[in-house]
């Protein structure tokens, strides 16, 4: 998410299942309203995605990382 509140997402996320996809939406959407990966930001994910460390794991085989555990 660019400071303008842009998103671009690169097309190859397509190639992720559903769920990964979904993860990433909301993580970048989350980033309007938290401009970091602080508390608040970790909280509203761990809230959307209560599985999110083994989503991370799944962007791990895929060479990918968005959120610290």
């Amino acid at each position: 998410c660019y400071s303008d509140g842009k998103i671009i997402l690169n097309r190859t996320i397509c190639r992720l299942s559903p769920r990964l996809i979904s993860f990433i939406v909301f993580h970048e959407l989350l980033h309007m309203r938290f401009r970091n990966h602080g508390r608040e930001f970790r909280e509203a994910i761990r809230r959307r995605f209560p599985d999110y460390r083994d989503i991370n794991r799944s962007f791990r085989l895929y060479g990918l990382r968005l959120l610290g555990d």
